[in-house]
């Protein structure tokens, strides 16, 4: 029961008389005049007293006034907007026209069908706090129950003879007469007015058709007031949710998507207690956000709690089948286990976060006083949970995302590790032992063919073509021991090594490159081998793409990074993707090339235009390269 207002002090009714008009005055003299006795012999007819004209004069006064009543009441009424507002008002001009001593408006909830409190008039302080403390009894059995069964008014002019009335004591020991009178507007009952009096037959059956009238009138000043209260929550609550949405599609950080969506949940239900619980697996939840005004639960030590899902059978129910849950009062629910240890809960509302076919969570919401969730709580909040579960799952799918790449650098980066090991020991394999085997080979030979006599001329060139073979494969196979893992890198350093592979790729290619470098210091050796790979791919794809004649490569270092360009005077190319080679299509060199110095921090930036060349750099941070 909600006693929203009540009036502080009875005030006495001023008597409004009225005076009637001379055209009425005239029509009651027709009437009486019409009504007047006539005999066989003619007799002189007395003048109408003024006893003859208190009845139809007392009538009209009162039809006058209940005129005058109806159009003040609708005229009141028609400029407020706020239903208690509505109800106070109604009751106050009521109860002084009528000179009732109390009056109540009792609306009707759509959930329960119970009476509840919206207006009273006539109590002070004393009597309200004993209305609320004893009137939960003739709410639910008294007059205004049985007026809400049967939807029609009924009177008491004595209480006393009445099986309806259920008085309180000490409150209504002073009511005579009563009456109550349902609120129907478009056939709907929206409640109940009811009126007492301190005067026996003051509320009789004569007076059940103005009070009628008069509970219609505040009928439709309520729906009015409903109507624009709806419209006006609906307009704000529109404005919630886009808010919600433009916040939570801003985040892919779990834990603040399920903060955001507790903030707007508090504006959209004003709850004491809130978590957003999520599913771990299928036999576990934890708790990804909570807010609550409890000064004595702390926040922290709840984010991240495993909670088996067993121990929750709301929860549970909520996530197999999918459906919002509302429990009134948690004292009376035997299934009722509390997800925040400490929060005096007796109203709870479960949502459940659901993502097509799959329910991922539960968003959850908690009030001290019981029966304060509603039917219309949950609609709001399951508004929010559809968008707030969206934003978790791509949160989700991110983090997912996130962890597959970087396990896929992590594969990638010991694959590079495992492959330049590879190299390492293939270019010391082929310079040690088939280097070592070649020159053998070529020292036999050439015995060979100096202890051949001259007789054997034919052979001594046939050993001698062996011999210049030998020496050529064993050329080919420094070269190659020389591309797989250049010794100066490991003696000289960078420079050195980036020098000598331009001076060596210039005498193959015919190519004029210009190279530009200066002392660096130490760097690892990964950033080291990924400079010279960068080197390798883009010469590379030089002489296969870009038609160039020249290339200038040079090699910078400032406080801030160390910077690897290759730039050539070729075609150029349209540039459209960061990592695209020349000729428009994406290379996978250097895609492979871009992806290595990521993961080093770095970056692979390409300009290019077309006719005047294309400028290729990599560069590594300072501290990276530290």
């Amino acid at each position: 029961m909600n006693v929203d207002k009540m009036d502080q002090s009875r005030q006495s009714r001023p008597k409004e008389q009225s005076d009637l008009s001379f055209d009425k005055t005239e029509e009651i003299d027709e009437k009486i005049q019409s009504h007047q006795v006539t005999s066989d012999t003619p007799a002189e007819v007395a003048p109408p007293t003024d006893h003859d004209l208190d009845p139809p004069l007392t009538q009209l006064q009162e039809e006058q006034e209940n005129l005058q009543l109806l159009y003040k009441l609708s005229r009141s009424l028609v400029k407020i907007v706020d239903p208690i507002a509505v109800a106070q008002d109604a009751l106050q001009l009521i109860t002084e026209a009528l000179s009732i001593l109390r009056g109540e408006v009792l609306a009707i909830d759509d959930q329960t069908g119970q009476l509840q409190v919206l207006a009273l008039m006539g109590y002070d302080d004393a009597a309200l706090d004993l209305y609320r403390e004893k009137a939960e009894m003739r709410l639910q059995y008294g007059l205004a129950w049985r007026v809400a069964q049967s939807k029609e008014a009924i009177a008491l002019p004595d209480v006393n003879c009445s099986e309806y009335w259920l008085p309180i004591p000490g409150l209504d020991d002073n009511i005579c007469s009563a009456a109550a009178v349902p609120m129907l507007a478009d056939e709907k009952m929206s409640g109940i007015m009811t009126l007492l009096s301190d005067e026996f037959d003051e509320l009789n059956q004569d007076r059940l058709e103005l009070l009628t009238a008069i509970a219609t009138q505040v009928a439709l000043a309520l729906q009015n007031a409903y109507l624009f209260v709806s419209e006006q929550e609906a307009r704000s609550t529109a404005e919630v949710l886009r808010e919600a949405h433009l916040e939570l599609t801003q985040s892919l950080d779990i834990h603040r998507i399920a903060t955001i969506s507790l903030k707007y949940l508090d504006r959209l239900t004003h709850y004491d207690h809130a978590a957003v619980v999520l599913c771990r697996s299928k036999a576990e939840l934890y708790v990804s956000a909570y807010q609550g005004h409890d000064k004595h639960i702390e926040p922290q030590a709840l984010l991240g709690r495993q909670l088996p899902l067993s121990s929750y059978p709301l929860i549970q129910k909520i996530i197999e089948r999918g459906k919002t849950l509302i429990i009134s009062d948690t004292q009376a629910e035997p299934d009722w286990q509390p997800v925040i240890v400490g929060e005096a809960t007796r109203s709870w509302l479960g949502v459940p976060l659901t993502t097509g076919q799959e329910t991922i969570g539960v968003l959850i919401a908690a009030k001290t006083s019981p029966n304060y969730f509603r039917n219309q709580n949950g609609r709001l909040a399951e508004a929010l949970a559809i968008q707030t579960a969206t934003a978790i799952q791509n949160g989700q799918l991110y983090m997912e995302v996130q962890i597959n790449r970087n396990r896929l650098r992590r594969l990638a980066d010991q694959l590079i590790t495992m492959q330049e090991a590879e190299r390492q020991r293939v270019s010391r394999e082929l310079h040690d032992e088939a280097g070592q085997a070649l020159n053998a080979l070529k020292v036999s030979l050439s015995l060979i063919h100096d202890d051949l006599p001259a007789e054997f001329a034919a052979l001594q060139q046939r050993l001698k073509d062996a011999s210049d073979l030998a020496d050529q494969t064993l050329n080919r196979i420094r070269t190659i021991s020389y591309d797989l893992r250049p010794p100066e890198l490991d003696t000289l350093g960078l420079d050195a090594a980036l020098e000598e592979f331009c001076e060596d790729f210039a005498q193959r290619t015919r190519l004029k490159i210009w190279y530009t470098g200066q002392e660096l210091p130490e760097l690892a050796d990964a950033i080291r081998i990924s400079f010279y790979r960068f080197l390798q791919e883009a010469l590379t794809n030089v002489v296969k793409h870009a038609q160039a004649s020249e290339v200038k490569v040079k090699l910078t270092h400032t406080d801030h990074q160390v910077c690897l360009s290759i730039a050539d005077n070729g075609r150029g190319f349209l540039v459209i993707l960061p990592a695209q080679a020349h000729g428009g299509s994406p290379g996978l060199g250097l895609l492979g090339m871009k992806e290595r110095f990521e993961q080093l921090g770095g970056s692979i930036n390409i300009t290019s235009r077309l006719g005047e060349g294309t400028t290729i750099a990599a560069c590594i941070p300072g501290e990276m390269a530290a």
